[in-house]
């Protein structure tokens, strides 16, 4: 345009190419920001495809990890007698074959006091676990051995109980004749018939008892002889039942002779 004077022109040209350079800076950061992008996209995706992968090759672990495990007892308490014997598999009641269990191990169960023992049930990667109080207990009575049931005395004779008892015997406490006691009486210095109890208790309060019949006979009366004060002997025919008898042999006779 020839009306435009020559400095216009200038201007114009600076403008332009200001407006040019900010173009270029724009495109500059356009294609910048479009290469971040880029290679953010590329690092996620191969994120993303590495976990994929180690997902995929560990997806027995995870499945296993993820899996429920069954593992039931028959009860979580259970009490036993002393001396009993436990049977650990006893009381597993339900639990998935395929997986692997362990029992617990065996104790030396010799106290009146509660056990516990951890049942655990593995499938190789996650394992369960339970538990199993086992309470021991005494309720056994302990055992009186007398030496009969039935006896008999003499008006005056001693009676000592603890003569009749052979042993005692307990599954846990340990007893001993002394630790017997008694109920009842036996009154020797009079006849009739008595009934004496024996009365044994252990450490768990188990009572046993045990009778004795006894019988006290009347003392005989001793018998008194006199002594002989007469000391001539009588004489008694050898057969006094029998009279005697005349004799029937003939007595001499005198005899004369003539010469």
């Amino acid at each position: 345009n020839p009306n435009i004077s020559s400095e216009a022109m200038e201007n114009i040209r600076i403008h332009l190419f200001e407006n040019q350079g900010v173009y270029e800076n724009a495109k500059a950061d356009i294609h910048l920001k479009r290469t971040r992008i880029i290679t953010i996209i590329v690092v996620i995706t191969l994120l993303l495809s590495s976990i994929a992968a180690i997902l995929y090759a560990k997806k027995d672990y995870i499945m296993a990890y993820y899996e429920d495990i069954d593992l039931v007892l028959t009860e979580d308490h259970i009490t036993l007698s002393y001396g009993e014997t436990f049977h650990p598999i006893d009381y597993v009641k339900e639990y998935d074959e395929k997986n692997t269990i362990t029992l617990p191990k065996l104790q030396n169960m010799d106290q009146l006091t509660d056990y516990e023992y951890v049942y655990e049930v593995s499938n190789g990667v996650k394992t369960v676990t339970k538990t199993l109080i086992v309470t021991v207990i005494d309720d056994q009575k302990p055992i009186i051995n007398l030496k009969q049931q039935e006896v008999t005395l003499t008006q005056g004779d001693t009676f000592n109980p603890l003569d009749y008892v052979v042993s005692v015997n307990d599954n846990y406490s340990k007893l001993t004749k002394e630790d017997i006691t008694f109920e009842g009486n036996v009154d020797t210095s009079q006849q009739g018939k008595f009934t004496f109890q024996y009365i044994l208790k252990d450490s768990s309060n188990n009572k046993t008892t045990a009778n004795l019949n006894v019988t006290v006979k009347e003392k005989p009366t001793p018998i008194n002889q006199s002594p002989n004060t007469n000391n001539s002997t009588q004489t008694k025919p050898n057969n006094p039942s029998k009279p005697q008898q005349p004799s029937n042999k003939a007595k001499p006779s005198n005899k004369v002779f003539y010469i």
